[in-house]
């Protein structure tokens, strides 16, 4: 399998051609009730199923590119770090099957910020990412140095080749001394982001290390960070909101829960239950403390004002 990295192409988006749920034109992301979320997996995958199909275009966050079987004739993706790039490369020409003229082999197009642009959201004293980041780099991948490497890869590269290029794109992207040279070759602000990238690792393996369990005692005698909530893994923070009852959601199915994400949440106190719901067309909306949220065809969204 190869990829060949576009420059970034004009194409009309016409609405008939948006993935559905059912009739319901939808993007998929993570911030769906779990009955819809399972609705927009199977949506998803039978859009790009058959040799029949028809044109349709899916928008998509990274909910997309593991563990569906999507089997897509062209990808645009924004910039990523060079191993997440390689598992959305892996949703194209998944099967073996007749494609569109000029798609016969896999196709991608990688949308990027210049590296200017990038390191203006970079303080250059603490390396810590500041302002309204492009994209949204820095809140889901922390290292926005490993972007710039992968930037420059794809840039300095003739078209990726799937498996073949792999190893030497992943080792140039996140390897941690390849990039703390990459930072000192293009200068401020990188190398403090590197060292605010790095120290951030430290400290959190140290943090990890005050709560591991011993297994040479028996479980009575751990008792460390017993006062302390550990997070695991990405989602531990999100809250769970149970309705009072089953609200039709967006899609016909009943909606009994939702998900509020962590950074939405913010400092809402940890017992606020919904209150003065609100449900009609597919749409549902409430109060979750002092902040009102509506959940649609979009997902969950805060209601400003």
């Amino acid at each position: 399998k190869r990829a060949l990295l576009q420059r970034p192409l004009k194409v009309p988006i016409l609405s008939r051609s948006l993935m559905r749920c059912g009739p319901v034109k939808a993007p998929h992301h993570g911030r769906y009730a779990p009955e819809d979320r399972r609705l927009l997996d199977r949506a998803l995958e039978q859009a790009f199923r058959g040799d029949d199909r028809a044109g349709v275009v899916a928008v998509t966050t990274q909910t997309a590119e593991q563990s569906l079987d999507i089997c897509a004739d062209w990808l645009v993706t924004d910039i990523c770090p060079g191993d997440v790039l390689l598992q959305r490369i892996g949703r194209l020409h998944r099967h073996s099957r007749k494609r569109p003229v000029g798609y016969e082999m896999a196709a991608a197009t990688v949308l990027a910020p210049t590296v200017e642009q990038l390191s203006e959201c970079v303080d250059a004293g603490s390396g810590e990412i500041r302002g309204r980041v492009p994209l949204g780099l820095g809140r889901v991948y922390r290292d926005i140095l490993g972007v710039v490497a992968t930037r420059d890869w794809l840039a300095a590269s003739k078209p990726l080749r799937v498996p073949q290029d792999n190893r030497a794109l992943v080792e140039a992207t996140t390897h941690r001394e390849t990039l703390r040279k990459l930072a000192s070759k293009i200068g401020d602000p990188w190398p403090a982001h590197w060292c605010y990238v790095e120290g951030a690792g430290l400290g959190e393996g140290m943090s990890a290390r005050t709560v591991l369990l011993d297994w040479s005692e028996s479980i009575l005698q751990n008792q460390y960070g017993q006062d302390r909530k550990v997070l695991t893994r990405l989602g531990l923070a999100d809250r769970r909101i149970e309705l009072s009852e089953p609200l039709s959601g967006p899609f016909g199915s009943p909606v009994n829960t939702l998900r509020l994400p962590g950074w939405m949440a913010g400092d809402l106190p940890d017992d606020a239950c919904p209150h003065n719901l609100e449900a009609a067309n597919g749409s549902i909306s409430f109060d979750l403390g002092e902040k009102r949220y509506r959940y649609d065809r979009l997902g969950l969204s805060q209601i400003e004002g």
